[in-house]
């Protein structure tokens, strides 16, 4: 056994020139302007037709499996191909609910590929696994009796926590893993953060933009709610960092004011909320944290008190221009005469279905990622040669969610699981890192991403696999990242 072992680590270890071209701490400048060319590439590379498209995949899949940081890359690039707006780049039909399934499947190529690069080196090197994963596995057994006894669908339910559990185990491992490249890891999302706010803001006066939903801004991206959640929890991480690190730089002040007039254009309200609720949240926790973490966010908000100030009465000034002094109420409830359709069409139908269907079975659930009605079930099915590929379910609210698909048995067992997510970020994080966390949680308010790593929700998990881990983009260019508590391990 040892023998394998050591063939397989030999394997592993990557040759020199590879070495050499993936290390980033040599020229930091080429580094960055690395990552500036690749993720501009990603985007432009839509403009080239299908046939190209076809590669992206596979070659992220290959980049996950060179380490730990490279799969956190591919996962952070892997939900843009397929989320383009489909009105700006010549994107395939297939994309959009036709054609080949194969690109489909393609997409959790990479998520595979993230996942064995970092379970494998896990295994080989012993390292302890977190105390996360048995909380994962008894919500695991919490689902089991709904995906097997109630769920119209007993095999795609298994299927879809699989997929979960695969993308959850490969996020988590891959930041723990690559703890000494938080330098690294911090230019790369920053770079990442830039481009793409660059992109959306580059796109603002563009018609094209504009196309659906009421004329709601999509920028770069297919919908709205995709544009907004994405810069809201970029410009959280973007301003908590600014406020912590006391790092006022120009670059994030653009960042910001950018993230800002997109997510107004998008008429995001659940990501508007998300940032909003999670600063509250960290607020309220800080009074019972640690003494590092409570003075740290009062000084912090400080600056964020300053800028959030600013940022506010733009935003009104804005809803006033366009919509008188009624369009305040608007916005914030969401009324017909406000940009999108009102609260009550987009939220209250969703969860007054989800609680019928919690109802019928309310111990176990209606299974795990299976629609409120059967009937829903079989329309959005994509299927090659009789084998599922994928079927998206659309869930508004989460806690509803969560109580129709797993009952009030996994409900419980949830709420641990949560419990153990966020309590490694109130023992070792920071101010930044908790606004992060919490914005991503609350994002799932209005649109469920939680359990999902096929498109958004990869992002989402990412980007809180960013918080848990306490990477700030300050640390760009030090000899090691602020690290977390060396009892991580057991977290």
């Amino acid at each position: 056994m040892n023998a394998v072992n050591s063939s397989l680590a030999t394997v592993i270890q990557r040759p020199n020139w590879i070495r050499q071209f993936l290390s980033e701490s040599a020229n930091p400048f080429y580094s960055r302007l690395l990552h500036l060319l690749l993720i501009n590439g990603l985007i432009i590379i839509h403009f080239a037709g299908p046939k190209p498209l076809y590669a992206i995949y596979p070659v992220l899949a290959f980049w996950a499996l060179l380490g730990p940081r490279q799969a956190i890359q591919a996962l952070s690039l892997a939900w843009i191909p397929g989320m383009m707006n489909p009105f700006i780049f010549p994107l395939p039909y297939f994309l959009y609910g036709g054609g080949s399934e194969i690109y489909t499947a393609l997409r959790w190529l990479v998520v595979l590929a993230a996942f064995t690069s970092v379970s494998v080196r896990a295994a080989l090197y012993t390292l302890p696994l977190p105390r996360i994963f048995a909380l994962l596995l008894y919500f695991f057994i919490a689902a089991l009796p709904g995906c097997l006894l109630v769920s119209f669908s007993p095999t795609l339910s298994l299927l879809k926590f699989a997929s979960f559990a695969m993308g959850f185990i490969a996020v988590v491992l891959a930041f723990r893993m690559s703890k000494k490249e938080h330098p690294q890891l911090a230019a790369w999302f920053f770079d990442l953060a830039v481009v793409v706010v660059a992109w959306n803001v580059a796109l603002l006066f563009n018609d094209s933009a504009y196309r659906t939903y009421d004329a709601l801004y999509m920028g770069v991206f297919s919908q709205p709610q995709i544009t907004g959640a994405v810069v809201a929890l970029i410009m959280v991480w973007v301003a908590g960092n600014a406020a912590v690190r006391n790092y006022s730089g120009w670059q994030s002040w653009l960042v910001i004011a950018g993230c800002a007039a997109v997510l107004y254009e998008s008429g995001s309200r659940t990501a508007a909320y998300s940032a909003i609720l999670g600063l509250g949240v960290v607020i309220v926790l800080a009074y019972f944290a640690n003494s590092h973490w409570r003075a740290e966010t009062y000084a912090a908000l400080r600056k964020v008190g300053l800028g959030t100030l600013v940022v506010f009465t733009c935003l009104t000034i804005g809803i006033v221009m366009r919509g008188g002094l009624d369009g305040i109420r608007d916005f914030v409830v969401k009324r017909e005469t406000a940009l999108g359709a009102p609260i009550e069409t987009t939220r209250n139908f969703k969860r007054t279905e989800q609680m019928l269907a919690f109802k019928e079975n309310p111990f176990i659930g209606n299974g795990f990622g299976v629609p409120s009605t059967s009937a829903a079930y079989y329309y959005p099915q994509r299927r090659d040669e009789g084998f599922s590929l994928s079927a998206p379910v659309e869930k508004n609210f989460m806690p509803t969610a969560v109580l129709e698909e797993v009952g009030i048995l996994g409900a419980v067992v949830f709420m641990f699981f949560l419990f153990g997510l966020v309590w490694p970020i109130f023992q070792w994080g920071s101010f930044a890192s908790g606004w992060l966390a919490f914005a991503v949680l609350f994002s799932n308010m209005g649109e469920v991403s939680f359990f999902s790593f096929g498109g958004i929700g990869l992002f989402v998990w990412v980007m809180f696999g960013l918080a848990r881990s306490n990477i700030t983009y300050s640390d760009i260019g030090s000899a090691s990242g602020p690290g977390v508590s060396p009892d991580v391990k057991n977290e």
